[in-house]
């Protein structure tokens, strides 16, 4: 068991460093090339004009989210308001006219005098103000 360590750290070893020494060959043309370096360029470039747009994107973002939240206050604000209760109902008498007639005298069929009121209560139906023919 204690041969197995030995030839396994020797391999371990050597796949640690095999990807170092082809980087190493390669670095060197990979700097001289100049499409490399165009290319390389270009990606900086890119990369600056997206890290633009997504500051943007990010400042909108927040405006938004400001706009929203103060949105969402003014209708609380306004919902409060409207959950507060109502007044309590006023109770309206309505006393019969003595000077309104019992009989209707009308000229013409639907029509109603003034001097009858604003209307009369049926039950079943409530105050009716008018009829129609």
């Amino acid at each position: 068991m204690t041969r197995k360590h030995p030839a396994l750290l020797a391999w371990a070893l050597m796949l640690a460093l095999l990807p170092c020494a082809a980087y190493s060959q390669t670095a060197s043309s990979v700097d001289d090339n100049p499409q490399v370096q165009q290319r390389l360029q270009e990606l900086k470039a890119m990369k600056k004009d997206l890290l633009h747009k997504m500051q943007d994107f990010d400042s909108r973002i927040h405006t938004l989210e400001a706009e929203v939240r103060r949105q969402k206050s003014e209708t609380a604000k306004i919902a409060a308001k409207a959950a507060a209760p109502p007044p309590p109902p006023q109770q309206i008498i309505v006393a019969a006219s003595p000077s309104a007639p019992s009989a209707p005298q009308a000229s013409a069929p639907g029509y109603q005098s003034e001097t009858e009121g604003w209307g009369s209560f049926e039950p079943g139906k409530g105050f009716v103000l008018a009829r129609g023919p």
